[in-house]
């Protein structure tokens, strides 16, 4: 008899970084994430996180006001942080939280890693 894995995907992208805490209200999110998958009884929970912070002009959008008639004029542009700047270790904090989550839930996380000069 075959056993069956239920897997869950979640795509992340750091918010903008004009918000104070920004990024560490998206890692709450992936701690949140990860037991609400254990409650789901979700055997692989596969995060694809855009390290970066990404600026977008919507005024490019054609027949934006039609999809968000409140949207107000755009923001100017962040500069987009490199990602080397957001690459965490895996002796990092954030990353023993995960870990921790993911055993408490009993769900099997995958989160990208990213290297810093070389080391992980």
């Amino acid at each position: 008899m075959a056993k069956f894995r239920r897997i869950g995907a979640v795509a992340l992208q750091w918010g903008d970084a004009r918000v104070p805490g920004a990024m560490e209200r998206e890692r709450e999110a992936v701690l949140n994430y990860i037991a609400e998958a254990g409650s789901m009884d979700v055997d692989i929970l596969l995060f694809q996180e855009a390290f970066g912070f990404i600026s977008t002009d919507l005024s490019s959008v054609q027949n934006r006001h039609r999809y968000a008639p409140g949207a107000g004029a755009p923001l100017p542009p962040v500069p987009a942080r490199a990602y080397r700047e957001l690459a965490v270790s895996l002796g990092d904090a954030y990353v023993q939280k995960a870990r921790t989550a993911a055993q408490s839930a009993g769900v099997h996380v995958v989160l990208p890693i990213l290297e810093r000069h070389g080391e992980l």
